[in-house]
């Protein structure tokens, strides 16, 4: 089952409160509401996810199932004991455990039926079920009324401890949270009690968490801790939690992820670089029942008003003055995988998502694609780096012919974006009518111009070289590509401003422009065809600045309202396939790029810079549907039809599952595998 969660109708920006400044991370909102969404009660008491990815949601209003379009309700008309779900976990194969206030219900397969167990020591049967522990496949922990935690052992019940307010198992060892004493380990032998003179914040435990294999964190009246063996673990999540001292409701935690609120509503979010406040007016909630991370990363939050999702956004923002609108002119990566982006207030740098200047140089400046110290200012021209001094270029050549037009095109302003350094070391600068070529030592190769079939009255735009060796030149009259000293112009591209190019991994030739995306088909050096896709395809623009493709091998194009994702591979019918829409819903509020602004790092990421700072995709991060259905084999069929005995090449096997790698003849080509 693949749980998603489809539209997110509310976006947030939250600030990491103790990392760097200038970067930004984006988060998505979704509510859940009864009348809405069809959730059944808004009153959200505990939320558990199945081995099959379905969420379960207790609410006081009955338990709910959701599979990230629809929910489906079970309530005391269908069989539960009570509409008032206090908790729900999952024991095994799919059974779902229900704590309501008069007891407890099991769901499997739909069917509701009662857990009735043997009480003795005269307690009464269960009321107000808080919480439920399996500890073995006969002894099962239950948290009751009033703070009593009753062991059911071989089907009986008995009374094991009072004031008792949460519980985990781990491994060997079972932790017991109260209400005045602190937490108890307890271990095969011993039974060892943690609380304020070993260091906890308070003696009344209100929540405990798995962090990783051998860490636990507890949650106090007064703040959270790490535990490992019984002991405080004192590394750097600990110091960020120590600024979140307040009165911890529930916690979830995972290796690269803790979120844990408080009674006051307020939710923290740590990973590796960011920690997270949000405030509750922020979720326009008061109290939360409980925090719960999901296997996709989506934070669930249940509270008394309704149910929140919380996805991380894919796109991360990078901003020098995040209070000053910060156009980006152009972007792009060297081979260690710094970001170097320019915009009107200089040159800047991001190493290990840390952002600082490079250079003051101010204007419009386009560096190269590969970040080899060359640049195009649009008030002195070309320009070097050295020593972090801005150098003038000038371009050697012994033919005073190209003086002139090395003078007029080099050194003036300059409005466009055609610079590229190749792997030979060549620099191509492209400018209103010329395409100039300049060796290591900047002398001068060639110029080509309207002679040599470079009809370009509307200015070289962007440069980009494939992995055959081609020269593709997108021009303000379309695109072209230069092979062996000719200069062809591709004809069905007609006369479109051509903004950004990329290849593809099957070598085809992708040109965002002014009337939608080219996709240039390549065979043998040779174009065979050309496709265009704009809005009558299904794109959500017919104009489009840059694009940049994946590791996946998808488009990512960058319009006036947001970036538009494709495969790069169309249908039979040569239409979109995969498409998906980011815009400020989604974490990506640039508003639009400036052309051939985007470039794509070594470690995948792509960058694009845009009229409000810098937007990083994670495509790690856009896991929307991350939960592979679990399907098991359960018969092969051979032409459509059972086989009572399999006779194949390596034996005969009435049940054809337990041959071991079997191998059919020719003839028993036809087969029909069927699952569950």
């Amino acid at each position: 089952m693949n749980l998603r969660i489809n539209v997110f109708v509310v976006y947030l920006i939250l600030t990491s409160i103790f990392y760097s400044s200038k970067c930004y991370s984006q988060f998505n909102i979704k509510e859940y509401f009864p009348k809405k969404n069809g959730l059944v009660q808004s009153q959200v008491k505990d939320i558990t996810q199945d081995g099959n990815g379905y969420l379960w949601i207790a609410t006081y209003g009955g338990i709910c199932r959701f599979d990230g379009d629809q929910f489906i309700s079970y309530k005391t008309v269908n069989g539960l004991l009570s509409d008032e779900v206090n908790c729900v976990t999952e024991k095994e194969k799919g059974e779902i455990w229900v704590g309501t206030r008069k007891g407890i219900n099991i769901i499997k397969d739909g069917n509701i039926s009662e857990y009735i167990v043997e009480f003795i020591d005269s307690i009464p049967p269960f009321n107000e079920v808080s919480f439920i522990e399996f500890i073995s496949n006969d002894q099962i922990l239950i948290g009751t009324d009033y703070g009593k935690l009753i062991l059911v052992k071989e089907n009986k019940a008995s009374i094991l401890y009072k004031n008792i307010t949460c519980i985990l198992s781990d491994k060997n060892s079972l932790y017991i949270g109260s209400v005045e004493k602190g937490l108890f380990w307890i271990q095969e032998k011993d039974t060892i009690l943690i609380n304020e003179e070993n260091g906890l914040p308070s003696n009344h435990i209100t929540a405990i968490s798995h962090y990783d294999d051998d860490k636990i964190i507890v949650g106090t009246t007064k703040g959270a801790r790490i535990l490992k063996n019984g002991k405080l673990v004192n590394n750097e999540l600990q110091k960020r939690l120590l600024q979140f001292e307040k009165n911890i409701n529930s916690i979830s935690s995972s290796y690269d992820q803790v979120c844990i609120s408080s009674t006051n509503a307020d939710i923290l979010i740590i990973d590796a670089i960011n920690e997270i406040l949000i405030k509750p007016e922020k979720l326009s909630i008061d109290f939360v029942n409980k925090v719960f991370k999901d296997r996709e990363g989506v934070i669930w939050i249940g509270s008394e008003g309704k149910l929140t999702a919380i996805q991380t956004s894919p796109f991360t923002q990078y901003s020098y003055h995040k209070n000053k609108k910060e156009k980006i002119y152009s972007i792009s990566s060297d081979k260690n995988g710094s970001i170097y982006y320019t915009s009107r207030f200089g040159i800047f740098v991001i190493e290990n998502d840390t952002l600082r200047e490079f250079s003051n140089v101010k204007g419009y400046v386009v560096v190269d694609n590969l970040f080899k110290d060359y640049y195009l200012n649009s008030n002195e021209g070309l320009l070097s780096f050295e020593n972090n001094e801005s150098i003038k270029v000038n371009i050697k050549t012994n033919d005073s012919i190209y003086d002139d037009i090395l003078n007029s095109q080099v050194y003036y302003n300059n409005p466009y974006r055609g610079l590229l350094i190749d792997e030979e070391n060549v620099k191509w600068f492209g400018f209103r009518n010329n395409l100039i070529s300049v060796n290591e030592n900047n002398e001068l190769i060639r110029i080509y111009n309207n002679k040599d079939g470079l009809q370009s009255p509307g200015g070289v735009q962007t440069l980009y070289k494939d992995q055959l060796g081609i020269l593709w030149i997108g021009c303000g009259n379309g695109l072209f590509k230069l092979f062996n000293n000719n200069i062809v112009k591709v004809d069905s591209t007609y006369n479109n401003s051509i903004y950004s190019i990329r290849e593809d991994k099957s070598g085809n030739i992708w040109a965002a422009s002014e009337n939608g995306i080219a996709k240039v088909y390549i065979r043998n050096r040779e174009i065979i065809d050309v496709k265009w896709l704009n809005e009558n395809n299904g794109l959500s623009s017919s104009q489009f600045f840059t694009l940049e493709i994946n590791d996946k091998d998808e488009v990512l194009a960058c319009s006036a309202v947001g970036i538009d994702k494709i495969s790069t591979t169309l249908n039979s019918q040569n239409k979109i396939q995969n498409l998906k829409h980011f815009d400020e819903n989604d974490g990506f509020f640039g508003q639009e790029c400036f052309a051939n602004s985007s470039c794509k790092s070594v470690d995948g990421s792509i960058w694009f810079g845009t009229l409000n700072g810098v937007f990083k995709y994670d495509q790690d991060k856009d896991l929307r549907f991350a939960i592979p259905p679990k399907l098991q084999l359960n018969n092969i069929r051979l032409r459509y039809e059972n086989q009572n005995l399999w006779v194949i090449k390596n034996g005969e096997f009435k049940n054809i599952l337990k041959a071991k790698d079997p191998e059919f003849f020719h003839d028993q080509n036809h087969l029909t595998f069927d699952f569950c």
